[in-house]
């Protein structure tokens, strides 16, 4: 691979943007973010990776905003403290979240979701 001035027309040849993830050299990269109010329409705009801080109690995401189809979107608890809740199918959510078996989504300790946007839905494809 050739090396290529970043002040140059058009993409580098090492660098690639997919759904919000940007890969370097082979190394996925992306923006991260903390959350600690619950929500039905967490902006997914400006980041892929969202670490709830359920410290001062439960937290639940019932629905995604603004995500593009084929975004992918990385959610994890990093408190042991209380609840994370990724709630099933919720009617006032934004972009609705699709769970494997139709049941909201319990965090109590560690763990996260990885969440796949098909243009209509979130669909939880790994927890």
């Amino acid at each position: 691979m050739s090396e290529q001035d970043l002040t140059t027309a058009g993409t580098p040849e090492w660098a690639g943007l997919i759904a919000g993830f940007l890969y370097l050299n082979g190394i996925l990269t992306v923006k991260s973010t903390t959350v600690d109010t619950s929500t039905d329409a967490l902006d997914v705009s400006t980041a892929t990776s969202f670490e709830i801080d359920s410290t001062d109690g439960d937290v639940t995401i019932g629905g995604l905003a603004n995500g593009t189809p084929f975004q992918l979107v990385l959610i994890t608890k990093k408190e042991s403290a209380n609840n994370v809740i990724i709630e099933n199918n919720e009617a006032t959510g934004t972009q609705k979240i699709l769970t494997p078996d139709g049941s909201d989504i319990t965090l109590s300790l560690y763990g996260g979701v990885v969440l796949w946007y098909s243009g209509s839905f979130w669909f939880v494809i790994n927890c």
